[in-house]
């Protein structure tokens, strides 16, 4: 099996194919987590930015495909975007922060 590369322009239009498949899997459902007949596998949908949310991650594979977001752990600010991903392995507190959704391009 070969494993295909792909430079970060080519993995934002993958995104948006992406993204264009959780819109049909979340469309008229609301913000919020959204959870698939997979086990385990859960879509999460924002579409206004809010307050900080305090949260505790459990061990996570977190993909965005669209828009933008902040985590703050202690001091620290982690910004991610379409075809960045969050890995976390163990639980963890933090702060997220949404910016940039809209209701045409939710997170």
């Amino acid at each position: 099996m070969a494993i295909e590369i792909l430079k970060h322009g080519a993995a934002v239009n993958e995104c948006k194919e992406l993204a264009a498949l959780l819109e049909r899997h979340t469309d008229g459902k609301g913000n919020g987590i959204h959870k698939t007949d997979i086990n385990k596998l859960e879509f999460m949908r924002e579409s206004s930015t809010s307050t900080a949310l305090h949260c505790v991650y459990e061990p996570i594979l977190g993909i965005v495909v669209q828009g933008k977001k902040e985590a703050l752990l202690g001091e620290e600010t982690y910004r991610y975007g379409a075809a960045q991903y969050l890995v976390v392995s163990v639980d963890l507190p933090s702060v997220d922060l949404l910016s940039r959704p809209r209701q045409t391009s939710p997170i």
